[in-house]
């Protein structure tokens, strides 16, 4: 009873939009909690084999204004695999300000602060061929092995992608997948809370986190394509940027 009406009490003091999503994570059978801050809320799956968290709150990069929605979880395995699927919008963009940020004033050195997406786009190959044109048309990918990101688009997960694409993820919206350490990481702009963007976006990454655990449990050390970034932070970019920042 102390429960109910405490979530009743909390319920009140929520905007509408966040009453939707906290109504969907129960019916899901989900944990939904506001942050000590109360600037966004945390849910949790009750199924700890699901293996992931959700976040909604300000943006933690600068590539994506506002709030943001993150999900994260474990690949049980693959930690030394890198490999990354971004908004093909945002991956030029991105690759832009990489070229204009490090050789501008004859500055050609990428520090730590970098955060890996833009520093794969610079290090690692781009994915030479896609599953779809229309994956091709609004993704982009890379990763340490194209092997595991081949095999990590090769399934269910690309037509999720091209879903979301047609669906509800326009072409300017920022979004990344990125496996690192061995976690799934994903990041979307979400200015306030919606409920049906929220489960969509939850499907998604129990997809990419599916077939993210598959690439990982075959994937091996031989696998690797090029030196992992941790090994080459602060590197000269001359032999790596062309002039041409696009691909």
């Amino acid at each position: 009873m102390f429960q109910t009406l405490k979530r009743w009490l909390s319920r009140r003091t929520e905007r509408p939009a966040w009453s939707a999503v906290a109504d969907w994570a129960e019916s899901a059978g989900h944990s939904f909690k506001r942050t000590r801050e109360g600037g966004g809320f945390v849910i949790e799956p009750a199924a700890a084999s699901q293996g992931w968290r959700l976040e909604w709150g300000p943006s933690q990069r600068g590539y994506i204004e506002g709030n943001e929605l993150r999900l994260r979880g474990d690949l049980k395995g693959g930690e030394e695999l890198q490999m990354l699927v971004i908004s093909r919008r945002l991956m030029e963009a991105l690759e832009k300000q990489v070229f204009e940020q490090f050789t501008e004033g004859l500055q050609t050195r990428m520090d730590a602060e970098t955060p890996e997406e833009m520093r794969w786009l610079v290090l690692f190959p781009a994915q030479p061929a896609y599953a779809s044109k229309a994956l091709q048309e609004g993704f982009g990918a890379v990763g340490s092995s194209l092997a595991a990101v081949e095999q990590w688009l090769s399934g269910p997960l690309s037509a999720r992608l091209v879903e979301a694409r047609r669906q509800w993820l326009a072409e300017d919206d920022p979004f990344v997948l990125i496996a690192l350490r061995g976690r799934l990481t994903l990041r979307a702009r979400m200015a306030e809370p919606d409920a049906e963007l929220v489960r969509a976006l939850v499907q998604l990454f129990d997809t990419a986190l599916r077939e993210g655990r598959r690439a990982a449990a075959s994937w091996t050390a031989a696998d690797e394509a090029s030196t992992p970034p941790g090994d080459w932070t602060g590197a000269p970019l001359d032999s790596r940027l062309d002039g041409s920042p696009t691909r």
